[in-house]
Order: C-alpha cells, then structure tokens, then sequence
C-alpha cells in the first residue's frame, strides 16, 4: 500500500498540528508516523496550490486595474484635447467675424469707389471727343487755351486715379475672400477634428466602463476563491474530527478495515480508494455503525439493501465490505461508469438518479456526492 493510501493518517496528523487538536495517541507505530509526515506534505503542497490560486487571482484584480487606470489616464488627455480644440475653434470664430467685417468694410469702399469711377466715366461720355474740342476752341487766347487743356487734364488723372483705386480694392476684396475661405476651412477642420475627439472620448470612456467592471468582477471572483477556500478549509477540519472519533471508537482496528480494502478491491477490480471514501463518508470507518434510519455497518447497508446482497452480518467487516462493493458496482454499471451519477445512487436511490437525469436536487445527496469526490481525490 502506498503512502497516498494512507492520507487520513497524514490528515490527521496535519489537522493536529495546524488546528489544535489532541496529538495522535503515544501508541502509533513508526510506520504510521512516516505515513503522517508524508501526508503532511501533500497538505503542504495542497496549501502552497490553493495559496498560488489565490495569487494569481490577485494578480488579475492588478491588472484589471491597472487596464482601469491607463484608460482612465487616456480619458483625461482625450478631455484636455478636447478643451484644446474647443479654445481653437472660439478664436478661429473671433478671427473669421473680424475678417468678415473687415470684408464687409472694404466692399464698401470698393463700391465707392466704384461709383466715383462711373461718375468720371459720366463725365467723360458727356464731355466726348466733341465737347472736348469745343471746350478747346472755345478758347479765346493761347493761354486761355493752355488753362483749358490743363482742366482737361486734371479730369483725366482724376479717372485714371479712380480707376486705379477700384482696381486695388478689388484686389484687396479678393485677398480678403480668400483669407475668409481659408479660415472657414479651418473653422471646418477644427469641428471635424472636435468631432472625432468626442467620439474617441466616448469610445475612451466605454472602454474605461468596461474595465471598472471587468475589475469588479475579477475581485468578486476573487474573494469567492477565498470563501471557498476558507469552507473547504473548515469542512476538512471538521471531518478530520469526524474521522479521529470514529477511528478511536470503532470495534475493528483501522489497519485491519484498510486491509479488507485493499484484499476485496482488487478481488472486484474496483480502486481502494475510491472505497475507502465511501467508508469513511457512510460510517466514519466504525464496523459497528448504525444510523438512525437503520442503515448498518462500514458502508451503511439497509437491512433489506443487505439481505438481498447475502449480507448475514452487516457487522462484520468483511461482508459489510463485499455487499457494499457489490452495490456500488452495480450503480457503476447502470450508470455507464458515471462516478457521481453512481455515489448518488448510492446515497439515494437509482430511481432518484433516473428521476432528475442526474444528481437529485438533495442538499444531502450533493454534500454526499461532493464530499465523497473530495475523500477520494485526496486518497490518490
């Protein structure tokens, strides 16, 4: 037999040291004391496995807020962005309004401009060629001559002149125009730009929703492993206690049942340790054991359940043992080799089994169902 075979003694032995309980009696062999050191580091490496579960689960709350965090941080710049290009667009708009009346003003001049430069044009189609001449020769002197073509003259610089000005305050209309235009399209490009930034913000603030709760979720995930951890802990306690009173109570050495095991286990081909969990979750490991429904012996046979088995004595170990083995085969069988379907049968019935498609919906037969897995798992 090997030394996980005899996890109980080291169980016990654990549970000793690490929950206070009275120390194992003087009387344990060498043998059981190796046993229990060995067990005592299987807990050991169970422990540091829980201990590791619970590290990386903590590990994954850091991280989630850490994503939380570097996402919170993005918001805030994405916000100042936003800020920056709200403070832009206001003074492209004052820039824009300013040059729109400085448009509007030079229109203005240039329309009066305009309107001097077709009053002179007036003036010259109504004093034409004709006139002119008329103007001319209607001199009486040379000099009155001269003064005359000096008048005509001065008309003519004056139209030249206007001309001139119309022609430099259309220019200055249309550099003002473009100017307009180009502010206008960076009016234009600043709201694309605020635009995107406020989509980019949302999208920011989704993803950061998202991390907050992806960070909640990591931490109840969490604190349920320590819960359960801490359950599973107490449970372990309290068979241990279970099992140390049983063992001290039962009629027929504890080595002497584990040999039974071993000897009918490999007689039916079935794994020890699977059996040696139903044992101690039936009966605590006493031969003598009887519940308060009746049921008898090592692994708490029914009168009629035993009768129908060939079970004359469900007090002896070795009948107890073989009637129990039996039945549990045949749930096996039923089942197809479902373990869980089969330890419900066990505990309540293969109609319940059938009844529900699987484990009844009983607390007792779950707690059974669970607690016999735990045993067996623990037994390798």
């Amino acid at each position: 037999m090997t030394a996980g075979r005899r996890w109980v003694a080291a169980t016990v032995a654990a549970a000793v040291l690490g929950a206070g309980l009275a120390p194992v009696a003087e009387a344990a062999t060498s043998a059981q004391l190796q046993q229990a050191q060995a067990q005592e580091q299987q807990v050991n490496t169970q422990l540091s496995s829980a201990q590791a579960r619970y590290s990386a689960d903590l590990d994954a709350w850091d991280a989630a807020v850490s994503r939380f965090d570097a996402a919170e941080a993005q918001l805030r710049a994405g916000a100042d962005r936003l800020s920056t290009l709200t403070s832009q667009l206001a003074a492209a708009r004052t820039v824009l309004a300013q040059d729109q009346a400085a448009v509007a003003a030079q229109q203005q001049v240039e329309a009066a401009d305009h309107a001097k430069a077709d009053q002179g044009l007036v003036d010259i189609q109504q004093n034409g060629s004709v006139s002119f001449l008329n103007v001319l020769l209607g001199a009486t002197t040379f000099s009155d001559f001269l003064t005359r073509f000096s008048f005509l003259r001065t008309l003519w610089d004056l139209e030249v002149r206007w001309l001139q000005q119309a022609q430099a305050a259309e220019a200055r209309l249309q550099a003002l125009e473009q100017k307009q235009q180009a502010e206008v399209d960076a009016v234009a490009n600043l709201q694309a730009q605020a635009a995107q930034q406020v989509v980019a913000l949302q999208a920011q603030d989704a993803a950061a929703n998202a991390a907050q709760q992806q960070a909640s979720q990591d931490l109840q995930a969490a604190d349920g492993v320590v819960q359960q951890l801490l359950s599973e802990k107490n449970g372990l306690l309290a068979k241990i206690r279970a099992i140390l009173a049983a063992l001290e109570s039962g009629s027929v050495p504890w080595s002497q049942v584990l040999q039974d095991i071993d000897a009918l286990a490999a007689q039916f081909g079935i794994s020890p340790q699977l059996v040696e969990a139903v044992v101690l979750q039936e009966s605590g490991g006493q031969t003598n054991a009887k519940s308060y429904a009746g049921a008898e012996g090592l692994m708490q046979l029914m009168p009629a359940t035993a009768q129908a088995l060939g079970v004359s004595n469900p007090y002896d170990p070795v009948q107890n043992l073989t009637g129990g083995i039996t039945y549990l085969l045949e749930q096996l069988k039923q089942f197809n080799g479902n373990l869980t379907d089969a330890l419900a049968a066990y505990n309540a019935g293969p109609y319940a089994v059938k009844e529900y498609g699987g484990v009844p919906p009983y607390q007792q037969t779950q707690n059974y169902v669970a607690d016999v897995m735990a045993l067996y798992r623990a037994g390798k």
